[in-house]
């Protein structure tokens, strides 16, 4: 038997043998046929794919690697490595692994959803959008492409054509439960609350266990006048998932509709905003480092600041992580302003700080997995006495909070749970502002 025939019929007891669920003894085979040919591609996918489901992603990642640098076109292999990276928190590597691989085919469609899906994860959604119109003009009817796009255009503000493809997918899968929350979304979005309840409640009837799908039936209900079923809403949400941003944020808004015990006060409870002084650090003064700070904020060509490119913003991390302990460890051990409902707003076992800044104008957005969030105003570039940012929790005319400003100084770090609505307000031109979330994450530190 010749060596490429020796390695041919190793590859194929391989693939027999696979499956078969003899994983063990097919990777055998698959080395076997590498060793009578080294640059056999199959064989090298097949045993990364193999690690990978092992768990062994260093081993996994350099077979795949090889397989592609052996296999020239072969579209699957980039797909498999880029779903690799995406698992293991590489996604701009991912990113240009899928870019590689719709670019020697764009109409390799496992690739674009991958491509698209992980852009609008990170937030490039111009660029996920671009790339679901190329999918979809490949699969019109993809459930899964039909989902993830409606939810882009309702996050882009394009409701209209987001309840358009919601109404298709729910017609190719009546029972398709992200469907008819994507058209909840789009009609609530175009003020049509009545038949937005409708689509949340039959998503929660085919998929019960969703706390964000409960938050934005609240949101509706209430939009409907109908409080107590809102009220009801939310507090269903809230018993799936303590701390969700937007429920409590929507609860406090609603007892100050309703007029109800509890008070909104009880949720928007100002005893929870913590000031702090950022100081320099040792051996620079206070002046040229809020100057250094803020010169770095305006000169970002990235929205996020972090990882750390410079010392003034290094500094910052550091005095953040120690101010964001201090807070986490002095508050309550359980908080219960709707006694019914225990702990509403438990502390992350584990969080990860994000810094970007921000637009002054308006109400900053929130963080969707935000614990708790935060200011940090370094004061104007050119130390002009005429510049200076204010805050004021409360909607102006919501009786949800203060509505008195705050005026920060300078400096100033404002920390305060994620929920509270809040408004700023610049004076004069280019007032640089720092937004702080820290993000809850499930698992706990190392070590």
């Amino acid at each position: 038997m010749t060596d490429s025939s020796s390695n041919k019929d190793a590859y194929r007891r391989g693939r027999a043998l696979q499956h078969a669920g003899r994983l063990t003894e097919a990777a055998a085979c698959y080395r076997e046929a590498l060793s009578q040919r080294p640059d056999d591609h199959r064989a090298l996918y097949q045993l990364g794919m193999l690690a990978h489901r092992a768990g062994n992603i260093r081993a996994a990642e350099s077979l795949l690697r090889s397989a592609i640098s052996f296999a020239g076109n072969e579209p699957d292999y980039p797909v498999a490595l880029g779903q690799l990276l995406e698992q293991t928190g590489r996604p701009k590597e991912a990113i240009e692994v899928f870019r590689a691989a719709v670019s020697a085919d764009p109409t390799h469609f496992a690739a674009l959803l991958h491509l698209a899906t992980l852009q609008q994860k990170i937030g490039d959604t111009v660029a996920a959008l671009g790339n679901y119109e190329l999918a979809i003009e490949l699969d019109g009817d993809h459930l899964a492409l039909l989902v993830s796009i409606a939810r882009l255009l309702n996050d882009m503000g394009d409701s209209e054509r987001a309840a358009r493809l919601s109404t298709h997918a729910i017609t190719l899968k009546p029972d398709l439960a992200p469907a008819h929350t994507n058209l909840g979304v789009a009609l609530a979005a175009a003020s049509k609350h009545g038949a937005a309840v409708e689509a949340f409640k039959r998503s929660l009837t085919l998929q019960p266990h969703q706390p964000d799908v409960y938050a934005r039936l609240g949101s509706s209900l209430a939009a409907a006048g109908n409080h107590d079923r809102a009220r009801h809403a939310f507090e269903n949400c809230l018993r799936r998932e303590p701390g969700h941003i937007e429920a409590l944020s929507a609860m406090a808004g609603l007892l100050a509709q309703i007029d109800e015990q509890p008070p909104a006060s009880a949720i928007i409870d100002f005893s929870m905003v913590s000031t702090a002084t950022l100081t320099a650090p040792p051996g620079t003064s206070q002046d040229n480092f809020l100057h250094e700070l803020s010169r770095s904020a305006a000169d970002s060509d990235d929205v996020s600041l972090l990882p750390a490119r410079d010392a003034a913003v290094a500094h910052l991390v550091t005095v953040l992580r120690q101010h964001i302990s201090q807070y986490i460890a002095a508050r309550p051990q359980s908080w219960q302003p709707l006694p019914s409902l225990g702990d509403l707003w438990p502390a992350p076992l584990a969080w990860r700080l994000a810094l970007h800044t921000a637009d002054v104008s308006g109400q900053p957005p929130r963080h969707a997995a935000s614990w708790l969030s935060g200011l940090v105003y370094p004061g104007p570039e050119n130390g002009s006495v005429e510049h200076g940012l204010s805050v004021a929790f409360g909607q102006p005319g919501e009786n949800t909070g203060s509505t008195d400003w705050h005026r920060m100084q300078p400096g100033e770090i404002l920390l305060f749970p994620s929920f509270f609505r809040y408004q700023i307000e610049a004076t004069g031109a280019c007032v640089t502002m720092i937004k702080i979330d820290v993000i809850a994450r499930a698992d706990p530190p190392a070590g």
